[in-house]
C-alpha cells in the first residue's frame, strides 16, 4: 500500500516539508504500515499557479507513483486535509469522468477536514457560532480564493466547490470532521449527499475537534483522537474494496481542546506538471519545471481535456 497525502493551507499556505506538515501522514504512516508521499504542489500565491495548478500537479504525481513506481491502483490511496481534501476530491472527479482506459482509479480517498465550498460569504463565516472554537477564519478564506479561484471561473464551478456539486464517486471516500469546526455543517451535508449519489462514504465526526485535527492534532491537543482517527482510516482503506464500507456510516469520537504540542516530520516527495484544460478555460504555468514527472499517454503536449 501507498499513499500520497496533500498538505492544507488553503492553497496559499503551507508545505510538504517535514517541519511544516510532517506529522499527520507520519501518524497515518505508522496506522497504515505503509509509506505515505507528500506532494509539494505549487501555490496559489506563486505566479500563474491559480487553479488547476494543483490538479495538475496532483495528477502527475499520482501517474508517477502508477507507473514509475509501479504501484497497483488497488493498492493506491490519496489523502488531502484541508485544500488538499478539495484537491482529492478533484481529482477522484476528474481521474472517474475524464481518464477511463489512461490512469486507473486509486483503492480509496482520505478527507481531513476538506474544504468543500468556495462559494461562502467570508463576511458570515466570521459569525459562525463555531468561530471561538476554530482557527479558519473569513480573511484567510477571502485571500485564498482570490489567490485560487481564476476571474473568468465561477468559485462554484465542480472542481473548486465539491458540496452542491456531489458526483457517483465509484471511490470509497473517508471524511474526517470536527464538530468544533465552522465547516462541520458542510462535511455532514456533503456526506449525507454524496450517498445519496451512490458513493460509499464514511464520515467520522471528532467531538469538540476544530478544523484539521489530521494535520494540527499534535499543537492542538488531540494528538490521541487524530491518532484514532489515523486507526479509523486505515481500517476503512482495509475494507474499501470489500463488502465492509457501507454507503454511509458515521463514527463518533470525543475530544476535549488544548493548545499544547509540537510539529514532528516525515519525509515529502515533489510533483509538477504543466498544462490543463477546464471546460475549454486554458490556464498555463509558466513556472520551470522541478521535476522530470510528466504525465503520459495524453500526447505531445502533456495536455489534459476536462
Amino acid at each position: 500500500m501507498v499513499v500520497i497525502h496533500f498538505h492544507g493551507g488553503a492553497y496559499v499556505l503551507g508545505g510538504a516539508r517535514q517541519m511544516e506538515s510532517g506529522w499527520g501522514p507520519e501518524v497515518l504512516s505508522k496506522r497504515m504500515g505503509c509509506p505515505v508521499l507528500q506532494v509539494q504542489y505549487r501555490l496559489a500565491i506563486e505566479p500563474n499557479s491559480c487553479f488547476p495548478a494543483a490538479v495538475q500537479d496532483g495528477i502527475t504525481a499520482y501517474n508517477y507513483v502508477l507507473k514509475t513506481l509501479g504501484v497497483k491502483p488497488e493498492n493506491f490511496v490519496l489523502s488531502g486535509e484541508s485544500a488538499g481534501g478539495n484537491l482529492v476530491l478533484a481529482m477522484l472527479r476528474y481521474l472517474s469522468t475524464y481518464c477511463k482506459g489512461i490512469l486507473p482509479l486509486p483503492r480509496a480517498g482520505l478527507c481531513w477536514s476538506p474544504w468543500l465550498d468556495m462559494t461562502v460569504d467570508t463576511k458570515a463565516l466570521d459569525k459562525h457560532p463555531s468561530v471561538t472554537t476554530d482557527y479558519v477564519f473569513g480573511s484567510l478564506i477571502a485571500w485564498a480564493k482570490r489567490c485560487y479561484i481564476p476571474t473568468d471561473l465561477s468559485p462554484g464551478h465542480p472542481y473548486l466547490s465539491p458540496l452542491g456539486n456531489e458526483f457517483d464517486c465509484p471511490v470509497p471516500i473517508f471524511v474526517q470532521t470536527g464538530t468544533a469546526e465552522v465547516l462541520y455543517e458542510d462535511h455532514v451535508l456533503f456526506a449525507e449527499r454524496m450517498k445519496e449519489k451512490g458513493c460509499k462514504i464514511e464520515l467520522l465526526e471528532i467531538e469538540n475537534a476544530p478544523h484539521d485535527t489530521f494535520g494540527a492534532g499534535i499543537i492542538l491537543g488531540f494528538a490521541k483522537e487524530a491518532e484514532n482517527a489515523a486507526d479509523q482510516a486505515a481500517k476503512f482503506v482495509r475494507e474499501a474494496s470489500g463488502e465492509g464500507v457501507s454507503n454511509m456510516a458515521i463514527n463518533h469520537l470525543k475530544g476535549k481542546l488544548n493548545t499544547q504540542g509540537s510539529f514532528n516530520g516525515c519525509k515529502s516527495s515533489l510533483a509538477r506538471f504543466t498544462k490543463l484544460d477546464i471546460d475549454n478555460h486554458e490556464y498555463t504555468s509558466t513556472r520551470p519545471q522541478r521535476s522530470h514527472w510528466k504525465l503520459a499517454e495524453q500526447g505531445a503536449n502533456n495536455h489534459l481535456n476536462i
